[in-house]
C-alpha cells in the first residue's frame, strides 16, 4: 500500500521528483530499514520510498525499483553481508548506478552497515560508516548530513 505521510513541512522537491530517499537493503537488515524511514520521516519531514510498503502490487519488482528510484532525488544503499549477497539489492544498486550515469550526478549515498568490502562500483564513494552500533550512528551522527545531501 503506497504511502502518503509526507510530515508536517517536507522539503521541497525537485521537479519531476515524489520521493526524497530511496532506501535500498537486505531482508536481513529490515528492521534497520524500517527504523531508519520512520526516522527520517518523523523526525525530518522526507518522503522516502520503502519497498515492502511502497512497491506496488501487481507490478514487476524491477519495474517498481526502477521508477522509484527515477521519483526519488537520492538512493540510500545500506550495505551489509546481505546487500552483497541479494539479488535484487544487486539490482537496486545497478538501476541507481545507472541513473546517476544517465544525469551526471551522484544520486546513491552508500551507507556501511557491516565490516565488508564496498562494493567495487561504489568504491570509488564516500560512504557513511554506521558500524558498529547502525541505528544509534545513523540518527546521531549521520542523519543530518544524509538530509542536507537530499535537499541541496
Amino acid at each position: 500500500m503506497k504511502s502518503t505521510k509526507t510530515g508536517p513541512t517536507p522539503y521541497d522537491l525537485p521537479e519531476g521528483k515524489e520521493y526524497h530517499i530511496f532506501i535500498a537493503c537486505s531482508g536481513e537488515d529490515s528492521d534497520t530499514g524500517k527504523w531508519l524511514l520512520e526516522q527520517l520521516e518523523s523526525r525530518y519531514p522526507m518522503r522516502c520510498v520503502y519497498h515492502e510498503r511502497d512497491f506496488q502490487p501487481g507490478v514487476m519488482i524491477v519495474d517498481n525499483m526502477r521508477d522509484y528510484i527515477d521519483k526519488s532525488v537520492k538512493s540510500l544503499l545500506l550495505i551489509s553481508n546481505g546487500f552483497i549477497q541479494s539479488y535484487h539489492c544487486k539490482l537496486e544498486e545497478t538501476f541507481a548506478i545507472s541513473l546517476s550515469n544517465e544525469t551526471g550526478q551522484n544520486l546513491i549515498i552508500p551507507v556501511l552497515l557491516e565490516d565488508v568490502p564496498l562494493p567495487n562500483v561504489l568504491r570509488h564513494m564516500t560512504y557513511v560508516d554506521a558500524r558498529p552500533n547502525a541505528q544509534e550512528m545513523l540518527l546521531l551522527e549521520f542523519a543530518r548530513p544524509i538530509v542536507e545531501q537530499v535537499t541541496t
